[in-house]
């Protein structure tokens, strides 16, 4: 009797404790799978999920300039900080897109007019690893095929025959929110010879 009744006690056991597993893991696979940070697991990518961590703002950093790259092509280097609502310095997942003015009133009047635009997709993390300079802990962006007028700013390094020039570059980086949608972060630089 009591052999029995310890038997039925240790199946019941048994039978509660599969039940719950099963219950855990039902929830657990009826939810989507997010990952704030690298977004990898065991099966590869899943959905990443903005948190506390997110781009709340960008800077178009001041280490921006016109340089030349080794095939001899003028580029701007652009560099970008990304800061989060603590004001920490962060990478964040999103497009960002460039855009380069060029003043077109007399005297510089105020009057602009947009002449390029690049963009840039920071959503593949190992590309987006690729842009970011940990030495500056800045997005470090290479703008080709700029105008003549750009690039006579910057050539040769004895600034005799660098030509003068204004421009103005414009920042837009759209970056997911956790309630969805995106928020458009937006910023400036002004490149004065």
């Amino acid at each position: 009797m009591t052999r029995v009744a310890t038997s039925s006690r240790v199946v019941w056991v048994l039978q509660a404790s599969v039940m719950v597993l099963l219950c855990a893991l039902s929830s657990g696979c009826l939810k989507p799978q997010y990952r704030s940070g690298s977004g990898l697991a065991a099966g590869g990518l899943v959905r990443v999920e903005p948190g506390p961590f997110a781009p709340m703002m960008i800077r178009v950093h001041p280490l921006t300039h016109l340089d030349t790259n080794e095939s001899g092509e003028v580029v701007l280097l652009v560099h970008v900080q990304m800061r989060d609502r603590w004001s920490d310095v962060c990478k964040g997942t999103g497009t960002i897109q460039f855009f380069l003015y060029q003043p077109t009133g007399l005297g510089g009047a105020g009057q602009e007019e947009q002449v390029l635009r690049w963009e840039v997709s920071l959503d593949d993390l190992d590309a987006n690893a690729v842009f970011f300079d940990p030495a500056t802990q800045t997005y470090r962006f290479s703008l080709r095929n700029l105008p003549s007028w750009v690039q006579q700013m910057a050539r040769s390094g004895d600034g005799a025959t660098a030509g003068p020039g204004r421009f103005r570059l414009l920042a837009r980086f759209a970056t997911p929110k956790p309630e969805g949608g995106h928020a458009v972060l937006v910023d400036e630089l002004v490149i004065s010879r």
